[in-house]
This record gives C-alpha cells, structure tokens and sequence, in this order.
C-alpha cells in the first residue's frame, strides 16, 4: 500500500517502502520515505523540510528498525547487487527498540524504559538554515561551520548531554556581522538556555514560537532592530534570568505578567517603544539586581513599591512620561 500511515511510532520489524510515512500524533509532522530514495522529516502544513538523510536509492529500497535498535535504510537486491545499507543511526544493543516521531517533530529512537538512546540530529538542520537564512558567508566568525557535526566546533555553539544525547544549549552570536530575521525554526531548539545575538543587524519580529523554549535563562537580544512584540513571548519562560533587548524597536504594553518572571536577575529594556505603567507587582522581582526602561513610551506614577527592592544595583527610568508622586522624574 503505497500510502500506508503510521501514528507516532513503529517497532522492530516494522518497515517504511517508498510512499509510506509516519505522523506525529498531533498530526503536525510526517516522516516519509520518498521515491527517490530520501527519508525526510517534514511540517505538515508549511511543507518546511527539517531533516533529510540524504539518501538515494534505484529502485527504492525500504526503511527498517531492526531488533538490535539500528534503524536503516537498505537498498532491495537486484540481478547485479546485493542488498545494502545505504544509512544508519548507527546504534545497537537496545533493548525493545521504539521509533518515534514527537509531536516536536524530533525522531527519537527509545529503548527500554523508555530511555532515549538516539534522534535524528535535527538541531543541525536548524542551524544551517539559520546560518543561510541570515547570510551566514559574510558572518564576521563563522569556524567550522557547515563542517561535521554542529556540536563538534562550530563557532558560537555549545551543546550538552542530555541522557545520550547531544543537545544545542548555548548560542552565543554576540557581534557575528548576522544580517536578516530569525527562522521560527531556530526556537525547535528545545534545550536551549543562552541566546546571544546581540549587537549584529538582525531585524523584523520574533515568532511566538520563542514562548515554547521553556529551558531559556538568558535572552540577549541587544543592539539590533527588532521590531513588534517580544514580552507576550517571554512571560512563560519562568526560568529567565537575564532578559536584555535593549536598543531595537520592540513594542507593546509592559504587561503585569511580565513580574511572574520570579528569576530575572537582569531586565533591560533600554530605547525601544514599550508602552503602559509600572505595576506595583515590579517588587516581586526580588532576585532582580538591574531594571533599566529607559528611553520608552512608559506613563502614569512610578509604584510605591519600586522602593522596596533594596537589592536593586541599577535603576534607570528616564526619559520616559512617568512621574514620582511630588513631580515629574528627571530626564
């Protein structure tokens, strides 16, 4: 059957011929093995390729999890070749082998219980597009790029083991001459915890996508020209500790959700055309040691409360229309 489907995972024995796919259970991704030859993980709706093993095969051979918990992709013999391995996760020794496809999108490779033991390095995907996407040949450090494996020595990147897995947890582009938007496929980076990518020339808005990395501790987005809503993407990544966008042109209301953010050490907001009151709630930002909004759009009375946070090292609120209760604050 040319268009058989499976839902979300397979096991060993199980084999994908050309035209079968899996879904994610949410339905959002496929992986399908295709008539040439290719098993690629796609978006269902956008048709956005996120990983391809690059792969050809005439005729198509068929995608297999053998019992050992090496998945393959093996050619079918014909009257001049045997049958071959034409591309494998390389793994072995797992005990009741289960491919998945996540509702993330990620092919994971799980034995048992239910420990993950490998997953398409879809992380790498994401990041050449990145790196095509903002005209990555004229970065001013670009060492290693589009060579190897991403975590083996590309500028910029750090990764950590997560189980037996190597995971994207660091990106630090602070000056590297990037130019363009960011790719909503960047924020698939699940496990990551620092984003610089300050002081280059990066511009247009944000996807609500950025809500969804939920791993994040420092967000440096300082120095570009940014533009529309950053804090309704933000307020959920409750583990944030550094939150610094100065210098763009984001916008929006500071909204009250923002003070639910009880881990912010930093929250820099300098020059950029945020709107609506400070709310008494800034004081339950306890551990924050540097709050500046400096140059926005901010109005009405600064909170009573603002003087309860005696840890604060740096307080900068000028220029914008707020006011003390006795007058009108120095700009």
């Amino acid at each position: 059957d040319g268009q058989k489907i499976f839902v979300g995972s397979i096991r060993s024995g199980d084999k994908l011929t050309a035209g079968h796919r899996m879904v994610s259970p949410n339905g959002k991704f496929a992986l399908t093995y295709q008539v040439d030859g290719n098993l690629c993980i796609s978006e269902q709706g956008t048709k956005t390729t996120e990983w391809c093993s690059n792969t050809t095969s005439d005729p198509t051979g068929y995608v297999i999890l053998q019992s050992t918990g090496d998945l393959q992709i093996r050619s079918n013999a014909n009257a001049t070749l045997p049958e071959q391995v034409l591309w494998s996760s390389e793994t072995s020794n797992i005990q009741g082998p289960v491919l998945k496809l996540e509702d993330s999108g990620r092919l994971v490779i799980y034995g048992g219980n239910n420990l993950k033991m490998w997953q398409v390095n879809s992380h790498q995907f994401v990041l050449e597009s990145f790196f095509k996407a903002t005209g990555g040949s004229n970065w001013s450090r670009k060492t290693n790029w589009l060579k190897g494996e991403a975590c083996d020595g590309w500028d910029g990147i750090l990764c950590t083991h997560v189980g037996n897995v190597r995971e994207v947890t660091s990106l630090n582009f602070r000056g590297f001459n990037i130019q363009g938007t960011v790719p909503e496929s960047l924020w698939r980076l699940k496990f990551l915890e620092t984003v610089d990518l300050a002081e280059n020339s990066l511009s247009g808005t944000l996807s609500p996508d950025l809500a969804t990395v939920t791993s994040l501790m420092e967000l440096l987005l300082g120095d570009n020209k940014f533009s529309g809503s950053i804090l309704p993407y933000v307020v959920k990544l409750y583990s944030l500790k550094k939150l610094e966008v100065n210098n763009n042109r984001f916008t929006g209301d500071l909204i009250e959700d923002v003070y639910d953010l009880k881990e912010l050490v930093s929250m820099d907001l300098n020059n950029n055309g945020f709107t609506g009151e400070l709310h008494p709630r800034v004081s339950d930002l306890k551990n924050l040691l540097r709050f500046s909004v400096w140059s926005n759009k901010l109005t009405g009375t600064v909170p009573a409360t603002l003087t309860d946070m005696t840890q604060l090292s740096v307080l900068n609120l000028g220029r914008n229309q707020l006011e003390w209760d006795d007058g009108k604050l120095p700009h």
